[in-house]
């Protein structure tokens, strides 16, 4: 016997999903995966042999909650929005393991337990912060478009917002997910998180990766994986960003480079924003921390404006930590810094956590409350949320 997300048990199905038809802020389809991480001297080469360290007092292996859309769907929901997220998985450990952590997290979910296997990783992380990652994609990679019309299609439509991947999704079913929502007239948000040289033929063919590039209101390529998408355009990031809008007539485009920034371009702003300086621990899961911090501002960024204070793609502040999907202390912090609009876009604004030294330093107290910043705010989580959805003509 499984549990619904509201607790309650379901004999015999295979299919946990909300009871209810509660409107989400933003809906995810993708990668949920649990990874196993471990802590090496250096990333190994062919024909070479390294001993494991230990991850902090965990021994040789660490079990952790992530995956590209979940890990996104997790700071979404620490930050106040109403998450929810669909897909595949199977009726094994791995896969309790990481929807008891998206009902700790008040994930709403719609999972299907119809596949082989739920997804994992293995992933090595040297001395430099460097990693490399080895993943098993199980009943994500087996989800068909069918799959989507027939399971998820009413439960996207409930969202204001979805974000979506290529990563492990197979191409057709990202493309199913971006139809029902754009028939919807939801936006959409798309991380390009491998290479199109791996996304074809390993996901799907060269035409339906077309079609999902096209059909992002907002997408977010590596910078080498937009100079696959526009080679003519250099190695320049803002350049990349524009030639890839321009090609496939996105709303907005960000590339990320790495610990330099990244390059926007959109309707009303283009730019690059440098990240801060930090000394990389651990850079695994720092694209979709970004992305999760990063697409409320880009979606309603003030017109002509550059977004203050864009969060760092750098990495995790400390030996041995692990922060691509919040914990616990992380989640209880943010609530406290949600008592009001005001206090939320503060924290925003000022990217201070507690217990969470990596961060960028507090904004200065001010004489006065901060109570000038209202839910219409286009830096507010609100706002993100509830900003109209309608996509623009083309």
């Amino acid at each position: 016997m499984d549990l619904d997300s509201r607790g309650r048990g379901r004999t015999g199905s295979s299919v946990t999903r909300a009871a209810d038809a509660t409107r989400l802020d933003v809906v995810g389809i993708g990668s949920m995966v649990l990874d196993r991480v471990h802590r090496v001297a250096r990333i190994l080469g062919r024909e070479e042999k390294g001993i494991l360290r230990a991850v902090g007092n965990r021994g040789p292996v660490a079990e952790h909650v992530g995956g590209v859309v979940l890990n996104q769907l997790g700071w979404a929901a620490a930050l106040g929005l109403r998450a929810g997220i669909c897909g595949r998985q199977a009726a094994d450990r791995s896969g309790r393991v990481l929807r008891a952590a998206m009902d700790r997290a008040g994930i709403t979910r719609d999972i299907t337990l119809e596949g082989s296997a739920s997804s994992f990783a293995e992933i090595f992380v040297d001395d430099a912060g460097e990693r490399a990652i080895y993943m098993a994609p199980g009943a994500t990679s087996e989800t068909t478009a069918a799959h989507v019309r027939r399971d998820h299609a009413d439960f996207i439509r409930r969202a204001a917002r979805l974000v979506t991947e290529i990563s492990q999704l197979p191409l057709d079913a990202v493309r199913e997910a971006l139809r029902i929502a754009r028939a919807a007239g939801i936006a959409t948000a798309v991380d390009l998180d491998v290479s199109p040289g791996d996304a074809v033929p390993g996901l799907g063919d060269e035409r339906t990766l077309d079609e999902v590039l096209r059909a992002a209101d907002l997408l977010k390529p590596a910078r080498r994986a937009a100079q696959q998408l526009a080679p003519e355009a250099g190695e320049d990031p803002l350049a990349l960003a524009r030639c890839v809008r321009a090609r496939f007539a996105n709303r907005a485009v960000v590339v990320t480079d790495g610990a330099a920034g990244c390059a926007i371009a959109a309707e009303d702003f283009e730019g690059f924003v440098p990240a801060t300086p930090v000394k990389a621990v651990d850079t695994t899961g720092a694209a979709t921390r970004f992305s999760a911090d990063s697409w409320p501002r880009c979606t309603t960024a003030c017109p002509g404006r550059a977004p203050r204070a864009w969060p760092t793609p750098a990495a995790p502040p400390a030996p041995n930590a692990w922060v691509p999907f919040p914990t616990i202390c992380t989640r209880r912090a943010l609530a406290r810094s949600r008592s009001t609009p005001g206090r939320r876009c503060r924290w925003l604004r000022s990217r201070r956590l507690r217990r969470r030294p990596w961060l960028e330093r507090p904004a200065p107290r001010r004489s006065r409350p901060w109570t000038s910043c209202s839910r219409s705010s286009p830096r507010c989580a609100h706002a993100w949320a509830r900003t109209p959805s309608t996509r623009p003509s083309r």
